[in-house]
């Protein structure tokens, strides 16, 4: 790896940003990889170079591929918030995401327009966050179900729109801390070097 005037190599500028990304110091990160603070600040300043095993331990820990660490810039990479702050902000994300479709034709329809109407209440009684009835659900199934037989797209979109969201429900916190583990992973848990020495310390 080539280092630059200051001694930093790709590797560390890419070690040290991640580790401060994730709100570690050297002593926290140190801990979770199994390696002394001294030891991480000289990979972070480029004073010395890990080994293959300790590259794929950090490449785990912070959820990159060891290619990405040594080659790639990851000093532009911000911590990914999928904090939910209010239920209005879900139903935006949500409607962003899991779009409820309708066109001219299809809202001449009384059918679509009833489970379209429908859709839109169940939105609303979310983003008051009062509970949606069963029933309303099934309403909406059966309006798009008959509008379907008339050829209407839309109306088959919107039936898998309502599958979705009874299958999801409304994202709660948990949910949400969920996804930033999976994008963001390792914070509070414990590294994969701890894991198998754990393991074999209780085989």
């Amino acid at each position: 790896m080539s280092k630059t005037k200051k001694g930093s190599t790709a590797f560390g500028r890419n070690l040290q940003h991640l580790r401060k990304m994730q709100g570690e110091t050297l002593a926290e990160a140190g801990e979770e990889l199994l390696l002394s603070p001294t030891r991480l600040k000289n990979y972070e300043n480029g004073d010395r170079e890990p080994d293959f095993s300790i590259l794929s331990q950090i490449s785990q820990h912070y959820g990159k591929t060891v290619d990405e660490l040594l080659h790639s810039d990851l000093t532009d990479i911000g911590k990914m918030d999928f904090s939910i702050n209010g239920i209005g902000r879900f139903i935006k994300i949500w409607e962003i995401m899991v779009l409820l479709f309708k066109s001219e034709n299809a809202m001449n329809n009384p059918d679509f327009q009833k489970g379209y109407d429908k859709c839109r209440a169940i939105l609303d009684h979310f983003s008051r966050n009062e509970p949606v009835l069963g029933h309303t659900i099934n309403e909406c199934i059966d309006c798009f179900a008959n509008a379907a037989e008339k050829e209407i797209p839309e109306a088959v979109a919107n039936m898998m729109w309502i599958i979705i969201l009874e299958w999801s429900q409304i994202m709660d916190q948990n949910m949400a801390d969920i996804f930033t583990s999976i994008i963001y992973p390792r914070k509070n848990q414990k590294s994969t070097a701890k894991k198998i020495i754990q393991a074999n310390i209780c085989v």
